[in-house]
């Protein structure tokens, strides 16, 4: 019983190490849903295309998240106000 539960535990251990690698990855590095919509010649889709790109560069900087957060805030919001003039 004892050697099962040092045989589990060592194997909880390695599952859990494993985990945490794929924690330290890049989450831009690889392509956003986002951007397949996006359209380089609006001007605010060209500013979050320059985000996500900075982002890719340096995932970690908090003003790059925020100002990534804030645009596509606005993104959201002009469209909101596109579809409610519209109606």
């Amino acid at each position: 019983m004892k050697r099962f539960l040092v045989v589990l535990a060592a194997a909880l251990t390695l599952f859990g190490c494993a985990s945490l690698r794929h924690k330290n990855q890049n989450p831009y590095e690889h392509r956003l849903f986002i951007e397949q919509f996006l359209d380089r010649r609006n001007p605010l889709d060209a500013q979050i295309l320059d985000t996500i790109a900075a982002l890719r560069l340096n995932p970690r900087s908090a003003p790059l998240t925020e100002l990534f957060a804030n645009v596509n805030a606005r993104l959201r919001f002009s469209r909101l106000m596109r579809r409610l003039r519209d109606r």
